[in-house]
């Protein structure tokens, strides 16, 4: 029976390895080639799974060695138990590799189709993959607010949020209201910068009043999770807001959260924050009709001066 294996070896380091990996993967899967994935790391050999150390391959096991990804150099791969004069008799391919040595000096494989070396270039193998994008939701919470003392559920917001987005595999950023600054911020915190960064995501999980005005003011979608026993601040503002997605932590379960965000991706669902933003912008706006007329109002009644500041007038009057 003719000999086939391959041993995949790599840093594995980066999501840009990973990918590489992935499609190395892919095309041994292609050509009917079994394989091991050796990382150099030692963590990361336990987070593959499967993966195996590459100082424990026996070469005779192997009818192919792909280096896939990175920098690469002789003592690199001796030092990781990977000399490829033990692999002689192994098919030897390069892909996507840094070429730190001079080709003339180093060039072992038998197939090298470098990333950069010093004959040539080629664009990075994650070009080659296509991936389904996933939606990107914005993070935005408090886990305390001491105001509300016992009814206070703000922990159990915080957790059920999380669980939706451990349970969708969804990328989330974190994103702080804090002011002047937040620990997600290198530079100090403004209204622009959080509704620039708002605007960008797919929808918001908030557990926050301003994280469910500024997301529907940038006409984002906001899936809130009230985290005060009874409701409070929050779902009074969605009320007021005709905004209809914001339930109570403890309330709430895994199946209406999953509806929720379901909802919240929707068309249905843009089309509704850039509605309720337009209609709650014109009536915020009308607040300043109601207090311009006492704004042009003197005090009532006489001002008077309190003795301490009569004291210091009098003093005044003195020394002139």
């Amino acid at each position: 029976m003719t000999l086939r294996r391959a041993l995949i070896v790599g840093h594995f380091s980066t999501i840009g390895d990973v990918e590489c990996l992935e499609a190395v993967q892919e095309w041994c899967a292609a050509a009917d080639l079994v394989y091991d994935v050796a990382p150099y790391s030692k963590s990361l050999q336990a987070r593959i799974a499967g993966a195996i150390a590459p100082d424990t391959a026996t070469p005779a096991r192997y009818s192919h060695v792909i280096i896939v990804c990175g920098p690469c150099y002789p003592e690199l791969l001796e030092r990781n138990g990977v000399p490829l004069d033990r692999f002689a008799h192994c098919q030897k391919i390069g892909v996507n590799l840094t070429l730190t040595k001079p080709l003339s000096v180093w060039n072992p494989f038998d197939l090298l189709i470098e990333r950069d070396s010093d004959r040539a270039a080629h664009p990075d193998l994650t070009f080659a993959r296509k991936v389904e994008l996933k939606p990107v939701v914005g993070r935005c919470l408090v886990k305390r607010q001491r105001e509300y003392g016992d009814r206070q559920k703000l922990e159990l917001a915080v957790s059920q949020i999380d669980g939706l987005i451990a349970r969708h595999t969804l990328p989330y950023i974190d994103i702080a209201t804090d002011w002047p600054g937040a620990k997600d911020r290198a530079v100090a915190n403004s209204t622009e910068a959080l509704s620039s960064i708002i605007s960008r995501v797919d929808v918001l999980l908030t557990n926050r009043l301003h994280g469910l005005v500024f997301a529907l003011k940038n006409g984002v979608p906001a899936l809130a999770i009230d985290g005060i026993d009874g409701g409070d601040k929050l779902s009074a503002q969605a009320r007021v807001l005709g905004w209809p997605v914001c339930l109570r932590a403890g309330e709430a379960t895994e199946q209406a959260l999953d509806e929720a965000l379901a909802w919240c991706l929707s068309a249905e669902a843009k089309e509704k924050a850039r509605a309720v933003s337009a209609t709650a912008a014109e009536t915020a706006r009308g607040m300043q009709a109601l207090v311009m007329p006492i704004l042009a109002q003197p005090a009532k009644g006489e001002a008077r001066i309190e003795p301490a500041g009569l004291g210091a007038l009098l003093r005044r009057l003195v020394r002139n």
